[in-house]
């Protein structure tokens, strides 16, 4: 579009260079941000609250702007290359350009204008709700999000400038909307933003007190509402409802144009155009009658309280402006009503034994009693409430003694301290109250243990409670800086831990999680909407679903998670992740993906990412390897307990992409740390497993001959294993690797690097006596550190691996630590079954060993079997996945054993050629069992025996048999 074009008939002053005066480029995109500025681009110079655009006019040129829009004058850059205008009412401009930009998008929409201090939000989805079942296509801008259908946005204001409403509306447009719902703030009214959209339909909720920080006076306040109600109306304008209970209900109609219908609605007035009363109501649901123009509906809608029919008569009020003959079919659409995020919503459906939980966005002294009265009409409800800080001071102790009007009790908390101090608002919350109502209040700074304290309150009495102020919000805001929080989550974790008797500290974040959040992250899509519940636990095995579990179908080759689903329904799961149609009892909610495979990795991305953004944070160390994976893992979570540092781990072996997101659906909201295992079988496991858990700190064990069936060889395994350090902030790997660097291509990008092993590392490892004392001593940043400690796990590997978890730990906490710490972690060591855990046998050691097996862990396994005395028998099996080279490989390790051992039993097809290269020393067996009953009749007393091979050969099972028959 020409610039002249567009600027025609709107309020500007061509201040150019003369030069320029008349210039006339084509506009192809319009900003008020100077960064966003690109060839073509008209960049408006706004005056914003906390960034004047006016100074980054010159910016906006450099960027190859087309033209720019001053609001003050004294920012014309002389000589300037593009033409230059000024214009003195810098909002109404901004959002009647916007229009002509997009062409005018909200006179081909129905857009439908709600306003009021308490309400927007949820007439907006009462709205949106019944136009959907008379058939309309409906896009939202709002305080929660701007959406329509699939599509959504995040909504910085209520109520936004005038280029991302006409934007939108564009785009929504373009995708068949048929009606826009907006809501329309008292900042968008005094602010002109709303200026150039086209209203058909406008809507009244309340007026209280708020926002004086802003207006100054309670009659600036009331004024900018009105506006939306005469200046914001055209001769395309239908029709106004407004909610005539509240006293400036008629007020808002006075200057309403003749032509316009003017829908009253009353929940007192029976001679108003939309009247309903209440039949009966329970906290889940209200039984109602609405009476239009004489005519009768009765109906029920799971909502409760009188603001919140109040809000439905205003949202059915709209719908009659656009179609009256759809009354009936939009009230009877309310029985399936999902509700409204963070609006008098039920944190979770309460069985008859527990408490009714709501969760509201009141945060105003009126929206605050409104709700707390509504509740005490069952019962005295449990309230807990906090106050935003940077805002209506005014508004505090009003706010305080409106909660305690109808509360049984109150717990006084933090809201959004933003930039003050929460103390200091708490104390301007109680200033005013008196001794007697002081007595009915605790307070408790820290939101979160304020919710689990409420709900501790109603366990036994079930008094209902009302959690106040945030609503949808999920974060806090605390010295500027925003953190994760729900109170809707915060909730259901807490109730979840209740059930399973558990401190609400270790109860899986995602059990507050609900399937509507699980349906998003998974980007799948909530096709059942069942009763949410508390969860408890994520099972991918329905024989283990308990109560409130949640369960996913998972594929393999082998196996169809989607078969177990009545199972896993009758063992109790209330939420289902699927990846196919399936038919299953209607409370249960289901979620459906495209891949639940795929579902899971996406799920640990954002539990990862919300354990990151929750106050206290998080940091996740990646540990792989060829060996000594999950040594090191326990090795780095006992050392970083040890110091206080709360930690979860890879639970036993789940170090794949199903495994780790096993392991990362238990974090709670007390990990600081996540020391996750992280295997491969094929290239690209790792940089998977990598990505998902984008971890601070990176440990690469060793490089083995391992996997080589899809690796081929050392070098691929390399390559597979150093994705480890994609992305990462260090990255820890043996010093004996990092030499190899020029050669083999080691890439860290940013990363810091430390070393261990041999001299020249980061931490230097030595250890002569494999079941002796280790030392380690430090270079480069480390250098002066000097530590000794006594490992219960022999051999060198091992105290290398130990040397990787103490820089795991510097990495996290910047030190190493002392040797007290090291000797405690140590000492708190347990290897689990198959890992050089020594047994005793009727005078034999047996040294179990068979977990798993390559070359390099079998070399070092002989390594300390060399350090037993004599009689010493090696029982080693088929090393698998090797590959090609694999005889040769097992040959090697044959030739290794020679030395190390009186004797070597070789068990299994593979290992005839590990015998060849032993020699005489050697017996060679097809089975275990075959080799257990030899060894039963054959070893000598007092023998130290190793088993060590693959895990597919189960070597373990000779225990069992040479428990039985050792002589």
């Amino acid at each position: 579009m020409k610039l002249h074009t567009l600027l025609q008939n709107l309020v500007v002053e061509n201040v150019s260079s003369k030069q320029f005066v008349h210039a006339n480029p084509e506009i192809s995109s319009i900003t008020i941000d100077s960064r966003k500025v690109k060839p073509g681009c008209l960049f408006i110079a706004r005056q914003g609250w906390y960034v004047d655009g006016n100074n980054y006019v010159a910016a906006a040129i450099n960027s190859g702007a087309a033209a720019i829009i001053i609001s003050r004058k004294n920012a014309v850059i002389e000589n300037a290359t593009i033409p230059i205008y000024f214009t003195p009412k810098e909002d109404p401009f901004l959002g009647l350009l916007a229009a002509k930009f997009f062409q005018k998008p909200t006179e081909k929409l129905r857009v439908f204008g709600i306003t009021g201090t308490n309400g927007k939000t949820s007439v907006t989805y009462l709205l949106e709700h019944m136009l959907k079942a008379i058939g309309e296509r409906v896009a939202i801008i709002g305080t929660v999000n701007y959406r329509f259908e699939e599509h959504e946005e995040s909504a910085p204001n209520t109520t936004p400038d005038g280029i991302v409403i006409q934007r939108f509306a564009r785009k929504v447009l373009d995708q068949g909307a048929t009606c826009l719902i907006m809501e329309v703030s008292s900042h968008g009214l005094q602010l002109d933003r709303v200026a150039g959209v086209e209203f058909s339909h406008v809507g009244f909720t309340n007026l209280t007190q708020d926002h004086l920080d802003f207006h100054k006076t309670f009659d600036a306040y009331q004024k900018a509402k009105e506006r939306l109600f005469t200046e914001y109306l055209s001769e395309n304008s239908r029709s106004a409802t407004v909610f005539i209970d509240d006293l400036a209900g008629e007020k808002m109609l006075k200057n309403v144009p003749n032509h316009m219908r003017s829908i009253r609605v009353s929940l007192s007035d029976p001679n108003s155009d939309l009247f309903l009363s209440v039949c009966s109501a329970s906290t889940t649901e209200t039984v109602f009658e609405v009476v239009i123009k004489k005519e009768k509906y009765q109906e029920t809608m799971p909502l409760f309280g009188s603001h919140n029919m109040a809000n439905f008569l205003v949202a059915l009020g709209m719908v009659l402006g656009e179609n009256p003959k759809k009354a009936q079919k939009a009230i009877e659409s309310m029985r399936y009503f999902q509700g409204i995020p963070g609006r008098f919503e039920l944190a979770f459906r309460p069985t008859k034994a527990e408490p009714s939980v709501f969760v509201d966005y009141a945060h105003t002294p009126d929206a605050v009693f409104h709700a707390s009265n509504a509740l005490a009409s069952i019962a005295k409800p449990v309230v807990v409430l906090g106050c935003g800080g940077d805002r209506d001071r005014s508004k505090r102790s009003l706010m305080a003694k409106s909660a305690l009007q109808e509360a049984k009790y109150a717990i006084f908390t933090s809201d959004n301290p933003r930039s003050e101090d929460p103390n200091v608002i708490l104390r301007e919350m109680t200033e005013e109250l008196s001794s007697h109502e002081l007595k009915k209040v605790t307070i408790i700074e820290n939101r979160t243990l304020a919710i689990q304290a409420a709900l501790q309150k109603v366990e036994k009495t079930k008094s209902p409670v009302l959690i106040a102020g945030k609503g949808h919000e999920s974060y806090q805001e605390m010295n500027n800086v925003r953190f994760h929080l729900d109170d809707r989550e915060e909730v259901r974790r807490t109730w979840a831990a209740f059930l399973a008797k558990q401190d609400s500290l270790t109860q899986p974040l995602l059990s507050g999680w609900s399937a509507t959040r699980l349906a998003n992250v998974m980007k799948g899509k909530l096709v059942q909407h069942g009763f949410v519940r508390p969860h408890q636990t994520l099972q991918s095995d329905s024989r283990e679903v308990k109560k409130n579990d949640i369960f996913i179908a998972l594929r393999g080759e082998l196996f169809d998670g989607h078969k177990f689903i009545k199972r896993a329904v009758e063992n109790g799961a209330v939420t289902l992740i699927v990846d196919r149609n399936i038919q299953t009892t209607p409370s249960i909610n289901v979620v459906r993906v495209a891949d639940t495979t795929q579902a899971l990795g996406d799920l640990t991305q954002e539990l990862l990412k919300e354990a990151r953004k929750r106050s206290g944070g998080l940091k996740v160390v990646g540990i792989t390897g060829s060996n000594g994976k999950t040594t090191t893992k326990e090795m780095v979570s006992q050392l970083l307990q040890a110091q206080q540092k709360e930690t979860l781990s890879t639970i036993g072996n789940f170090n794949n992409h199903i495994g780790l997101p096993l392991t990362v659906s238990m974090l709670a909201p007390k990990d600081r740390i996540a020391v996750l295992e992280m295997g491969t079988n094929q290239p690209g496991d790792i940089a998977t497993l990598a990505t998902m858990a984008a971890r601070e700190v990176a440990i690469l064990t060793s490089i083995g001959a391992s996997h080589l069936e899809k690796l081929i060889n050392l070098d691929g395994v390399r390559d597979e294993k150093r994705q480890i350090f994609r992305g990462t902030q260090t990255a820890i790997m043996p010093h004996k690797e990092w030499l190899l660097r020029d050669r083999k291509g080691w890439q860290l990008g940013d990363a810091t690097l430390l070393t261990f092993g041999r001299q020249g590392a980061t931490l230097e490892v030595k250890r002569s006596d494999p079941m002796g004392d280790a030392a380690f001593i430090g270079s480069g940043v480390l250098e002066g550190i000097s530590r000794k400690v006594h490992l219960p796990l022999p051999g060198k590997h091992n105290a290398e691996n130990f040397a990787a978890a103490m820089l795991a730990s510097y990495a996290i906490t910047n030190e190493i630590p002392e040797n007290s710490v090291l000797v405690q972690a140590a000492n708190a060591l347990t290897l689990p079954d198959g890992r050089l855990r020594v047994l005793k046998i009727k005078d034999r050691i047996v040294i179990n060993d068979a977990y798993n097996a390559n070359p390099l862990s079998t070399k070092a396994s002989l390594q300390i079997l060399a350090s037993y005395s004599s009689p010493k028998i090696a029982v080693l099996g088929d090393m698998l996945e090797l590959g090609a080279n694999e005889l040769v490989l097992h040959r090697e390790v044959g030739v290794f054993a020679r030395d190390k051992a009186d004797l070597v039993v070789a068990i299994g097809p593979r290992s005839r050629a590990l015998a060849e290269g032993v020699g005489e020393k050697a017996r060679w067996f097809a089975s275990s069992k075959e080799a257990a009953l030899w060894l039963s009749l054959n070893a000598p007393e007092k023998a130290t025996i190793l088993l060590k091979a693959s895990r597919g050969m189960a070597l373990e099972t000779m225990i069992e048999i040479m428990l039985e028959n050792f002589l």
